[in-house]
């Protein structure tokens, strides 16, 4: 993920953060104890590609920046450095002096750390370090004025950036019948992009039965009986009832009030169809099965009005955005009767979904990746009303891959039709 930005010489410092937090692929713990055995106050030191200027011990495991200028330069890290987590000490809570990092290359200051909030007592700091920066070697420098505030690291460890980072915040702008217009965001090492786009089919093989309830615990004596508490874990609601003197029969709504059903068991109705065998009253043996069938590239709730007699045959009907499942909702009947009655329903899907490969392309990174890279992705033209997925991958200069894909699914719009006019 693209870290923000440090703006002059300033940067996010966070408190008792681990380092687990930070987007990085390893932590590098630094073994203080071996530079403190190798520190000599009186000049300078080297212990495991480090370098100690000035420093001595501060009690036991903790090294002293007692005077300016004292610092700690950083072996150099292979990769990114994009975060530092230490605990620090200082002799005093409103010190003259500061422990700044430094870019050993360009000697640019980068950040000083916040005062500890009680006085010689280590605490912990997390310090995030922007990857635009790629800074791979910084030092510790004890930095200010007068005497005031002698400064102790007792631990350190140091973040690194992944080779290359999956990309972030990928989302579709614009689709159309044949294009669509794609938002990412890469991070700095990125060089080039793969992006694979495949399109889902639907197969022939026969019909699956999803969900399938006929309401077998659903029964009622003299009067009807209010049975939500008998439905099966998929499906919920208000005003179901079991009508009077039946076995096996859901009743939504009364007579006066609009009741609904909600089933909630699915996360991709593609190819899917509700199929119910609804009732006028008890008994009735005329009804026919009534069907309802979701788009391709469904993945949201349908919301549809029912009303008694109602045949949907095999018609296709537009989503909504409710949340909550699918909600089988009643229209208004003659005589002011509401009451829909249902002997089964089962959502059935026909055939399989199967994904296939359209195309993969690899290309320059676009122009300002760091940040939000737009483009327009048409190779070659897609199929319209088409539900696809898009799979973008990063590499960066030395042909590291990201270790995952960000994806995307869309789904393409009609085609505009041609118009001619003829003179």
């Amino acid at each position: 993920m693209f870290r923000a930005a440090i703006t002059g010489v300033t940067c996010a410092l966070f408190a008792a953060v681990t380092p687990s937090l930070l987007r990085a692929e390893s932590t590098n713990a630094v073994d203080i104890a071996a530079l403190v055995v190798a520190a000599d106050a009186t000049g300078t030191s080297y212990c495991d590609g480090w370098t100690l200027s000035g420093l001595e011990s501060y009690g036991a495991n903790c090294l002293k920046f007692n005077t300016i200028d004292d610092s700690l330069i950083s072996t150099n890290y292979p990769r990114a450095v994009v975060g530092l987590a230490l605990s620090l000490r200082c002799s005093s809570i409103s010190p003259t002096r500061q422990l700044a990092v430094i870019d050993s290359e360009s000697g640019v200051e980068l950040a000083r750390f916040p005062t500890p909030t009680a006085a010689d007592k280590l605490q912990s700091q997390v310090l995030r370090i922007d990857e635009a920066t790629a800074l791979h070697r910084f030092m510790l420098k004890l930095v200010g004025e007068r005497t005031t505030g002698v400064w102790g690291v007792g631990s350190l460890s140091v973040i690194m950036a992944d080779p290359v980072e999956t990309p972030t915040g990928l989302c579709v702008l614009r689709p159309g019948a044949t294009r669509v217009e794609l938002a990412w965001t890469n991070s700095y090492t990125t060089v080039s992009n793969e992006m694979t786009i495949t399109r889902f089919v639907a197969t022939d093989a026969g019909e699956t039965i999803l969900f399938e309830c006929g309401f077998d615990n659903f029964s009622a004596a003299g009067n009807p009986a209010l049975c939500i508490d008998r439905l099966p874990p998929e499906l919920s609601g208000e005003l179901i009832y079991s009508p009077a003197n039946t076995n096996g029969i859901c009743q939504i709504s009364s007579r006066s009030s609009l009741g609904v059903l909600v089933f909630d068991g699915l996360d991709d109705y593609s190819g899917v169809s509700l199929r119910l065998c609804m009732m006028r009253y008890p008994g009735d043996k005329s009804s026919t099965e009534m069907k309802v069938r979701w788009t391709d590239g469904a993945t949201t709730n349908l919301v549809k009005g029912i009303k008694p007699g109602d045949v949907f045959g095999d018609e296709e009907v537009s989503l909504g955005d409710v949340p909550g499942g699918v909600r089988i909702l009643l229209g208004d009947s003659v005589k002011s009767d509401h009451r829909i009655l249902i002997d089964t329903m089962a959502f059935v899907r026909t055939g399989s979904i199967r994904e296939e490969e359209v195309c993969v392309k690899t290309f320059p990174a676009p122009s300002g990746s760091v940040g939000a890279g737009t483009m327009d992705v048409g190779f070659p033209r897609l199929a319209p009303e088409t539900r696809h997925r898009v799979y973008l991958r990063a590499y960066n200069r030395d042909g590291d891959v990201s270790s995952g894909s960000a994806q995307v699914e869309f789904t393409t719009e009609k085609p505009i039709p041609s118009v001619f006019r003829l003179f």
